[in-house]
């Protein structure tokens, strides 16, 4: 692909931004990349994305998609589809970033859920959220027990261990 072709491809590019100009959802930016043949080839490979030029229509057909790649250039998640989940998105960049964006929240819901790739989607990880369960309980009893030892203490009603 020459210098035209790229030409056309944001020519094509600014026509499609343009028609969209208006649409509700194009508040959000978008970042579209161009390159000679050679290059596109190389990335789309590199990330298995097929797709092939019908000459009928003028226009490549492939599947939807997005991929999440980690700070080192691995890939970490495919996305299939035209709509995802903002939650999903959310815990597969912070898990990509291994764990260098998001917050403490975040982390935890992190550790109480697992990417299903047959699904495309995160699911709970039932032993970690019983855990996560089992610590809260224990903090919270921990803290009622320590509350009304305190309060029997300023009462002065201590049990000193005499019977009536």
């Amino acid at each position: 692909m020459g210098g035209q072709q790229t030409k056309l491809g944001r020519e094509n590019l600014i026509g499609w931004l343009e028609g969209r100009r208006n649409h509700p959802d194009e508040r959000r930016q978008h970042d579209h990349q161009t390159g000679n043949q050679d290059q596109i080839d190389q990335l789309a490979k590199a990330v298995g994305f097929r797709y092939v030029y019908d000459p009928r229509i003028k226009q490549y057909a492939h599947a939807s998609g997005i991929q999440v790649v980690t700070p080192e250039g691995r890939l970490s998640q495919y996305y299939y589809g035209i709509e995802y989940s903002p939650k999903d998105l959310r815990l597969g960049l912070i898990e990509a970033s291994r764990n260098h964006i998001g917050t403490v929240v975040d982390k935890l819901i992190l550790y109480c859920y697992h990417y299903d790739p047959t699904t495309g989607h995160y699911g709970a990880i039932a032993m970690r959220v019983l855990r996560i369960g089992g610590i809260v309980t224990v903090l919270l009893l921990g803290g009622f027990i320590i509350t009304m030892a305190r309060r029997d203490v300023r009462a002065g009603r201590q049990n000193t261990g005499r019977t009536a």
